[in-house]
């Protein structure tokens, strides 16, 4: 009887050993950790290039980026970066024939993270198993077909260059620079729009009002850079301060650890190497250009969603640890990027709890009122959160306030350069 009873132990082990190797194969434990059980992979050989659209910590955020862009029959594959593994979203495989009409086809659908990868050799290709993996797995052999339709509208045009004078007439959308080391400024209309939110958002500082733009303006389409910055002091300007990009790289990532004199010493180069009026934005023109239009929480909506913006849980790969190039999100109805996340952005403002309700002369810049002047000591306005903050700090309306010496590796700007319409 003893050793019937332990043969049938011996024999329960060796099952649960058969299931658990056999589910650690299928979808299930392995470096990536329990997954789903909606989900599961299967090892295919794969050989060529793809173009990554979004690497992700979590397959539900990998496969809502899939289930979005349907028509490109877009791959779910893991990868592996600095012993960490995520889920990484690709489209191809990638020709010389179609390379461009298929980036193209991404960028117009408003695709903005698009990086050429290469692949060789099996690669663990992910699912849902509530879906035939049958036809995913056959997508992997088939190239993107080129679209023998014709296009119903004609591309935007390219940015235009301009060097003309103040005087000259801007028109409403138009994007252009001053000088090649200029940033790209975008025309924005005048108009009407509600500022802050009827509850008076999460720090109850915000409370709505109504704000008249009185006339157009343009606001730099991207974040300022390191390439800019650096550019600016090659050419002798920004007191020559050369900030740290905290080993995260620079060129088109958002120059950060600058504060308001460091800004200040950028926008007296950018006047005089043009002769335009450069400035920070003030809060309402800030906010207004972000909200490009809209009322909702964020410009694309009232949830924060997957994969819009850099924050600590907006779902982008780089959610909590760095910035992301300037660009790599989809831009607002205006065609301003990353007014929400990546850097808090300073603005001329000082802060004030209240000032929504004391001040009356919007969307002028509020100051206090013991100094009126602008380049007073007070705490300074910063806007659109950063890579560092939840997603509710990357509201369209939520304020935040910093002393205007405080460098921080989450702190940037953009300008605003004056027009006449």
């Amino acid at each position: 009887m003893r050793r019937v009873s332990i043969l049938f132990i011996i024999f329960i082990c060796a099952l649960i050993n058969l299931v658990t190797s056999v589910y650690a194969k299928e979808g299930g434990t392995n470096k990536l950790g329990l997954l789903s059980k909606s989900y599961s992979f299967k090892s295919v050989v794969m050989k060529g290039l793809y173009f990554s659209i979004g690497t992700f910590r979590f397959i539900e955020n990998a496969y809502e980026l899939r289930m979005r862009h349907p028509k490109f029959n877009p791959l779910i594959v893991v990868v592996n970066k600095k012993n960490k593994s995520y889920f990484r979203v690709i489209v191809g495989p990638i020709t010389s024939q179609n390379k461009m009409a298929v980036k193209n086809s991404l960028i117009k659908v408003n695709v903005r993270d698009i990086w050429l990868t290469e692949i060789r050799g099996p690669i663990k290709v992910f699912y849902e198993k509530t879906k035939d993996k049958n036809s995913l797995i056959l997508n992997v052999k088939s190239k993107i077909k080129k679209s023998r339709s014709k296009r119903i509208a004609k591309a935007k045009v390219e940015a235009r260059v301009s060097k003309k004078s103040n005087s000259i007439k801007h028109h409403i959308g138009e994007v252009f620079v001053d000088c090649e080391i200029c940033p790209k400024q975008v025309v924005l209309p005048a108009g009407d729009f509600v500022m802050g939110e009827a509850n008076g958002g999460l720090t109850e500082d915000a409370y709505a009002i109504h704000i008249n733009i009185p006339k157009s303006f343009s606001i730099s389409q991207f974040e300022i850079t390191f390439d800019l910055w650096d550019a600016c002091v090659a050419d002798g300007g920004c007191s020559g301060y050369r900030p740290s990009d905290e080993g995260w790289g620079r060129a088109a990532r958002p120059v950060i650890n600058v504060n308001r004199d460091d800004i200040l010493s950028y926008i007296d180069w950018l006047t005089e190497k043009t002769g335009k009026t450069y400035r920070l934005p003030s809060e309402a023109e800030w906010e207004y250009a972000a909200r490009g239009g809209t009322s909702t929480s964020y410009w694309w909506g009232r949830r924060p969603g997957i994969n819009r913006a850099v924050c600590q849980d907006c779902g982008s790969i780089y959610d909590g640890e760095k910035t992301a190039r300037v660009g790599s999100f989809s831009s607002n109805k205006f065609n301003l990027f990353d007014t929400s996340g990546n850097v808090w952005e300073w603005v001329e403002d000082c802060y004030k709890a209240n000032s929504y309700q004391t001040y009356k002369m919007y969307p002028e810049p509020f100051y206090i009122h013991k100094s009126s002047h602008k380049y007073e000591n007070c705490s300074r306005v910063l806007r659109g959160g950063g890579w560092d903050v939840m997603s509710y700090g990357i509201q369209s309306s939520f304020r935040f306030t910093s002393m205007p010496r405080l460098r921080k590796n989450s702190y940037g700007f953009r300008v605003v350069r004056e027009i006449n319409q």
